[in-house]
């Protein structure tokens, strides 16, 4: 396939008036429907697919979107009582591994 040249600032100029000059021209409900073609019309492309990998987790590999790597096991303590008697005890810290991704 070709690649198309741009057009000039000239061409989209008159381009511009003609297309307003149409426009006027329509129904209310039809000039709606006019703004949303070239609305769309001039949106930037997209990527039509975007593909899925596989990452290696604690749980095995796993199906996760592009720019998402494996999950990073991250270590937080928490307190924890320990009774030693019906009066007495102490606190100690509980380690707790998560994964964020």
């Amino acid at each position: 396939m070709s690649e198309m040249q741009r057009p000039s600032e000239q061409d989209l100029k008159e381009f511009g008036e003609r297309l307003s000059q149409f426009r006027s021209t329509l129904p209310p409900a039809q000039q709606r429907i006019l703004d949303a073609m070239y609305i769309a019309a001039c949106k930037p492309a997209e990527e039509e697919v975007q593909g899925y990998g596989l990452v290696a987790t604690p749980w095995g590999p796993q199906l996760a979107p592009p720019g998402v790597g494996a999950p990073v096991p991250v270590t937080t303590y928490v307190p924890r009582y320990i009774p030693t008697s019906p009066w007495t005890g102490y606190y100690t810290a509980l380690p707790v591994t998560y994964y964020a991704p």
